[in-house]
């Protein structure tokens, strides 16, 4: 491990050493909830406001699949290998893939997926009269598999971020204020994205979205121990 992985080690560490002390992160053996971030946040993946639609118009087109560099690690890239040939006959994602000249890349000594000319991932692809799908999620719904299976790890998260340190883990959302703190460069990408700041009365909280993640990794017992500490202190979830 080189000297700047130690660094960043260490600032990790002495961030959850303060996190044990503030008062709206609430923490459950090793899993801390970051209130404003995760609970209080609300999002609206489902409701169209990056797709040109209603009030979320004026930020159309920004979202984490047409806007956001999206980062992967050596095991996705491993994973994604082994059905890219299959998932690349959906529509035009072969064409994509080839314009793109591959579709993973390496930049700033880290992975990323790779982009089509407009911005959006290789992988997104809009069935006629239909909005852009993820063509790996898609294929595996087709197949019944576990899309988590074959889907970047990023992308089955976002928009909630987990921060590790040890056996601990931060739940908050890209874009918050731990998140800044913890990625501040990422943070920057999304700080526009329609999804992330829906109208009032809009979306729902970040960790209700994304429960079924929480649950899948963390594991459910851990994560009905969360859920029952955060519903006895009020929160609806």
């Amino acid at each position: 491990m080189g000297k700047s992985e130690d660094d960043e080690d260490a600032r990790i560490e002495r961030m959850f050493k303060k996190l044990r002390k503030r008062d709206d992160i609430v923490r459950v053996g090793t899993v801390y909830v970051d209130v404003p971030g995760a609970i209080d946040r609300r999002v609206a993946c489902g409701e169209g406001l990056c797709m040109h639609a209603g009030r979320g118009r004026k930020l159309a087109g920004k979202t984490c699949c047409t806007t956001f560099r999206v980062p992967i690690e050596r095991a996705d890239v491993e994973k994604i290998a082994k059905v890219v040939d299959e998932v690349r006959q959906i529509r035009d994602v072969d064409k994509a893939i080839e314009d793109a000249d591959g579709w993973w890349k390496v930049e700033d000594d880290e992975i990323w997926l790779e982009d089509r000319a407009n911005g959006a991932c290789v992988f997104l692809s809009a069935p006629k009269g239909d909005r852009p799908w993820c063509t790996i999620h898609e294929w595996a719904v087709k197949r019944g598999d576990d899309f988590r299976d074959h889907k970047p790890e990023t992308c089955c998260l976002f928009p909630m971020y987990l921060l590790h340190c040890g056996d601990d883990v931060l739940v908050t959302s890209y874009g918050s204020e731990l998140m800044k703190e913890a990625d501040p460069d990422e943070a920057d990408d999304i700080k526009e994205f329609a999804c992330l700041h829906p109208p009032k009365g809009v979306g729902t909280s970040v960790v209700v979205e994304q429960e079924d993640e929480l649950r899948y990794r963390l594991g459910a017992k851990r994560w009905n121990k969360v859920l029952k500490k955060l519903r006895r202190l009020g929160h609806a979830v």
